[in-house]
Formats: structure tokens, sequence, C-alpha cells
């Protein structure tokens, strides 16, 4: 899926959040990433889940998993030129569906000389749905085996 978009200023904390996750984020990604995002508003909203390889979690003392933000892959193509980098949204983001926040080796900003309302486009792939393989095995087993459930 290819994506248009406008380079924004956005709250300015894209360094501290990076900073928070810095160390996570270089074991998930596998690279140390620039203290700082690039925002983007894309043209028509977008839901990153869809597309999310990775995600920044916690595994709580209860078993139960927190995920604090979603990762994807994605190409940014700025005046004719590809970028390998990562988009970020946080589960409790504060900003509508139309943004993106992207994780980058570098400053994009300055590699491309960018400023506000610079168009890019932002390619992101999407994942093939899941099939839920217990499930699935559960209802054969049974299925195949009624005589197994019937009460005598």
């Amino acid at each position: 899926m290819q994506l248009k978009g406008k380079v924004i200023t956005g709250a300015m904390r894209g360094s501290s959040l990076i900073d928070i996750h810095f160390d996570r984020l270089v074991g998930i990604l596998g690279f140390m990433p620039y203290r700082g995002t690039m925002d983007i508003r894309l043209e028509k909203s977008m839901d990153i889940t869809r597309f999310s390889t990775k995600a920044i979690e916690h595994i709580l003392l209860d078993g139960s998993k927190k995920t604090d933000a979603y990762l994807a892959p994605v190409k940014i193509i700025i005046k004719g030129e590809e970028y390998n980098c990562w988009a970020m949204r946080q589960k409790n983001y504060i900003y509508s569906d139309t943004r993106l926040e992207i994780i980058a080796k570098e400053n994009l900003r300055d590699k491309f000389a960018l400023k506000d309302g610079d168009d890019v486009d932002v390619v992101m792939t999407e994942l093939p749905r899941k099939r839920n393989n217990r499930l699935h095995f559960v209802r054969n087993f049974y299925s195949s085996d009624k005589h197994l459930m019937k009460r005598k």
C-alpha cells in the first residue's frame, strides 16, 4: 500500500520517546535509531496494526502482555529516492490515524533537506491474516470423532 503524506512538525516528543525505548528499539530493530522521529501527516487514515511486524511489549506479572507501541517496516520515497525505515505508533496515540512517526538511522530532515509541507510517499506491506490453528485443530478433532462426544 502506498500512501501520500506531508512532513510536519510534531509535539517535539520524538526524542524523549526514542530515549525511553532506546535499548529495546536497538534490540528489536537491529540498529541504533536517530534520537528523534520524523512526523508525517497522511492523506488518509491507516491502521498500523495491519502492517506491524514488531511491537514494544512487556509481559506483566500476571502473564498478560502490555503493548506500548506498534512498529512496521516502511519505505519512504522522498524526491524520487527510497529509504528503508520504520513507522511507529503508540497504542494510546494522542493524534489521529493520519499521522505516523518515522524511526530511522539518521535525521531524515537533514539528510533530505526536508521542511514542513514537503511531499513524502510511504510504502507499507500488509501482512496476511493468521488463522487460529489451535481452534482449527480442535474443530477438526471433534468433528471427525463425533461419537466421542455423544453421551451413552
